[in-house]
């Protein structure tokens, strides 16, 4: 069987694969209001670029293979870069989801306040650089005279090779709308995930280490007031015997009993709680010290 014939069978199956499921998509998003949202309208937009490419651009493309039609150049032109136009505008709306992502996510909606229109600035723009970045050699702007010589050379048989500059498929299509895009929508996501693993971390992990340490400082700093206070106290009849206390106290777990000037284990606790207490001469200590601070800081 001959090769051209290979080709329109695999292309025309090709061709239906992707009308069907993608008239599918369109078919819910219009029957169905309530999968109507921002994410779903590109998706939806995505599926109507698709459509077009199984439905228009691949039938109309196997034709002027098998026929080597239209006869004219920009005819025979403007019929291969109907699949260009429309798998540019394509890859541009991949890269319009992964900004609309980005923005969402890292930039938390300072760049349009509503999702929705900025949706809507992005597909149009994804429709509009696609079909202007498509369409350029319609307007001979790289030169392509010499795919037009060819063109009449040949005796105006429509080839895609004679009418399409390699230039510009190398350095426009190949660069500017396949793999620029396809670097930048991985850095976006590189970024997008990095942000979510940085949110992560801040909710679950270093917001519960905040507050716990700024916890056990202010448990801290409590009893270090308390020891200060317990360790401090100067009178007549307990001079070192908070220090004593405290030590036997701690000294040896063991010891169900132990004395404080010959008190048991149970007196001795009171003893030791109404030693560390506050007492009026401490507090009036303290005042004094802060109004001679505060003297001397005013002189």
């Amino acid at each position: 069987m001959d090769t051209l014939l290979w080709y329109a069978i695999a292309e025309l199956l090709l061709s239906i694969h992707i009308s069907f499921s993608n008239l599918l998509v369109l078919w819910v998003y219009i029957r169905s209001k309530h999968v109507r949202t921002v994410t779903n309208t590109y998706i939806f937009s995505l599926a109507l670029t698709d459509f077009l490419a199984g439905a228009l651009g691949i039938p109309l493309t196997v034709v002027s293979v098998m026929t080597r039609k239209p006869r004219t150049f920009y005819g025979c032109l403007f019929v291969h870069l109907i699949l260009c136009i429309l798998c540019t505008i394509s890859t541009f709306h991949m890269l319009a989801i992964a900004i609309d992502k980005y923005v969402t996510i890292c930039c938390r909606d300072r760049i349009f306040s509503s999702r929705r229109k900025r949706a809507i600035f992005l597909l149009t723009c994804s429709w509009i650089l696609g079909l202007l970045v498509a369409i350029l050699p319609l307007f001979n702007v790289f030169g392509f005279a010499e795919t037009q010589s060819l063109f009449v050379k040949n005796g105006e048989m429509c080839y895609f090779t004679m009418v399409v500059d390699y230039r510009y498929l190398v350095y426009v299509i190949f660069f500017s709308t396949i793999l620029a895009p396809t670097a930048i929508i991985v850095l976006l996501y590189s970024s997008e995930m990095s942000a979510q693993t940085i949110g992560k971390r801040t909710k679950n992990g270093w917001k519960k280490e905040v507050d716990t340490d700024s916890i056990d400082f202010g448990r801290f700093l409590w009893n270090l007031l308390a020891l200060r206070a317990f360790f401090n106290i100067q009178t007549d009849a307990n001079t070192c015997a908070n220090y004593s206390c405290y030590m036997r106290s701690t000294g040896n777990q063991k010891q169900r009993s132990i004395s404080v000037r010959g008190m048991p284990y149970e007196h001795s606790l009171a003893a030791i709680r109404k030693i560390s207490a506050p007492t009026p001469v401490m507090i009036d200590r303290h005042r004094s010290r802060r109004r001679q601070t505060v003297d001397h800081i005013d002189l």
